[in-house]
């Protein structure tokens, strides 16, 4: 028989204070300046699961435990805040700060168009999911429509009216009233494709249908529209799951 080689001793835990919130609704980890990694655990949560939480999220840990790192905070589902919001389409990069405040109610600010602020209890994770999509939201508003109205004009074709949504299937429609309806989401995807998207509703003003001679008219406006359009249908790979993330 060969040597007993005994049983592996885990590796040891980083240093961690455990906070009982009764906002928290499920386990998060957050890294709080001047405190150090922080366990947030809903009311009657067993904190004997804490260890196998924290080694389970080791890498995140040890990434976000080093000085120059950002602050984010990370729910048990693994799911983190976002550092940067890229939206490809306007060519904007946004850092996100984050400014830990438990007793404070949560509020984005966005005084620097390269960055973005979210304070108060960044516990409560959905809220500062939704707040940094609203942000996006606004930007999409803020941009879409010029861009439609653009390439209307270019390409002569004509709606009555634009309206931004965040439909869960389609990045665009266009309805037989002359309304074109656009995906907020669609900020996350290259300028190409957006521009491909946006030729593709104006030319339903005049074909409410994908008929061959809607596509023959696409091509006029759009050349390589085949290509993008199959690029397009897997785009939804560029959009951030806390863009998508509602539970």
């Amino acid at each position: 028989m060969g040597a007993d080689r005994g049983t592996e001793a885990p590796s040891p835990l980083p240093a961690h204070s455990v906070r009982v919130s009764r906002r928290a609704r499920r386990v998060l980890l957050r890294v709080v300046p001047g405190k150090g990694l922080e366990v947030v655990v809903p009311p009657g949560f067993d904190v004997r699961e804490v260890p196998g939480i924290l080694r389970k999220h080791g890498d995140w840990i040890a990434r976000h435990l080093q000085p120059s790192a950002a602050v984010p905070s990370m729910g048990a589902s693994g799911l983190p805040l976002p550092e940067v919001v890229e939206l490809r389409a306007i060519g904007l990069q946004v850092q996100v700060a984050y400014r830990a405040d438990p007793d404070g109610s949560l509020s984005l600010l966005s005084s620097d168009p390269r960055c973005i602020e979210v304070r108060g209890d960044l516990t409560e994770l959905m809220r500062c999911f939704r707040l940094i999509r609203g942000w996006v939201k606004n930007q999409a508003v803020r941009h879409l429509p010029g861009l439609l109205a653009g390439l209307g004009a270019s390409t002569g074709l004509r709606y009555k009216k634009v309206q931004i949504r965040g439909q869960k299937r389609r990045w665009g429609s266009f309805s037989a009233r002359g309304t074109i309806s656009l995906n907020w989401k669609l900020l996350f995807l290259p300028p190409d494709l957006v521009r491909y998207l946006l030729v593709h509703e104006l030319c339903h003003s005049v074909h409410l249908n994908h008929s061959a001679s809607f596509w023959e008219l696409v091509g006029r406006h759009e050349p390589q529209f085949k290509a993008l359009d199959a690029r397009l249908r897997k785009a939804r790979d560029l959009v951030p799951l806390w863009a998508d993330y509602t539970h």
